[in-house]
């Protein structure tokens, strides 16, 4: 083993969970309809922005006035999300990927409304049935941090799911307001809520039921009792996948420049993000040096990793590779979220 060559592979993330994506063609129409409309921001009454279609109301319609905030959320400006064709249930099934004309640089918001994920989901273990109600909520009410127990929100008919995750699924209050951190003035009716710039605006669609540990779709309930209510830290789901910029809220409007989370959302699809996650320590034994430990270690998120779906998963891959280039030995770890009440693996 004298001359034999350790290589670490690496950590590798493999996310199979959220699609990070946009329909580039549909964007694109959407970018042009955009400079079609001419209407000032100061001249269009708080009747006329009344949103009839409710979540449904396409995200385009607020990127008239909300330019930067959009393109962040449909195209992914300023991230580095990327996504990958993904393995099915089964593998005798060809890889899952998203229709043509797709981008890889939008994010899971934006195409939630078209992840092949839930639709695959939906129609392979559902039998047809609408689960996903995550992806297409109608509007609701910010929990409370503390509360014991996180419900779904109620989903929006099949008819309207193509909108998937719009500005309005998270903004639209049930009685038709716009809600923000700053309760601006605006061509629509306006609500100041603080809760917006907590990790409770996530709660709904980002926990399911009770805490159980190991479960899937367990990432608010892991932050809060594992990393905010033991003192780890502070940090909100935002401060890490929403970073803050100085710059006006709406691009036409009279308002000052203030700080303004970045629509981005990075996560599991981010190589940046994935990288400041997590670290890796490589021990040799004291007695025997051909004798490893490798130690992956969570030194960056404040929830579990992976986390979310058990489709997620983190692969770690070690070969011993000799002089001459040829492998010895192989092995591979596999870290995933439990399913359910059992391992899942």
């Amino acid at each position: 083993m004298k001359n034999t060559r350790i290589f670490l592979i690496g950590v590798c993330a493999v996310v199979a969970g959220v699609a990070l994506v946009h329909a580039a063609g549909w964007a694109v129409a959407q970018s042009a309809e955009i400079k079609k409309r001419t209407t000032p921001m100061k001249q269009a009454s708080a009747k006329e922005l009344d949103f009839p279609k409710g979540t449904a109301t396409p995200s385009v319609e607020c990127g008239e006035c909300h330019q930067a905030i959009y393109r962040e959320y449909a195209f992914g400006f300023g991230t580095d999300l990327t996504y990958k064709h993904m393995a099915p249930k089964s593998a005798q099934e060809g890889l899952l990927s998203l229709k043509g004309r797709v981008s890889s640089m939008g994010t899971a918001h934006s195409i939630s409304g078209i992840d092949p994920w839930p639709i695959h989901a939906r129609g392979d273990e559902m039998g047809g049935k609408s689960c996903n109600v995550c992806h297409y909520p109608e509007p609701f009410e910010i929990p409370d941090l503390d509360k014991p127990e996180i419900e779904r929100p109620k989903a929006r008919p099949q008819g309207q799911e193509t909108e998937g995750i719009t500005c309005a699924s998270c903004h639209l209050t049930p009685d038709g307001k716009i809600r923000g951190p700053y309760g601006a003035e605006a061509p629509h009716k306006t609500v100041k809520e603080p809760k917006i710039k907590t990790s409770a605006m996530c709660a709904h669609c980002h926990s399911a039921g009770k805490r159980v540990v190991g479960k899937q779709t367990q990432t608010f309930l892991e932050w809060r009792d594992d990393f905010f209510k033991t003192g780890l830290g502070s940090q909100q789901c935002q401060d890490c996948h929403m970073t803050r910029t100085l710059r006006k809220l709406a691009e036409a409007g009279d308002g000052s420049a203030r700080p303004v989370a970045r629509h981005s959302w990075t996560g599991g699809h981010s190589t940046q993000r994935i990288s400041s996650a997590l670290s890796m320590v490589m021990v040799a034994d004291e007695q025997n040096a051909a004798n490893l430990k490798f130690y992956v270690i969570n030194i960056g998120a404040a929830h579990s990793v992976p986390t979310g779906s058990s489709r997620r998963a983190v692969f770690l891959s070690a070969e011993i590779v000799d002089a001459g280039g040829r492998t010895l030995a192989t092995h591979e770890w596999m870290f995933a979220p439990w399913f359910g009440d059992r391992p899942n693996y």
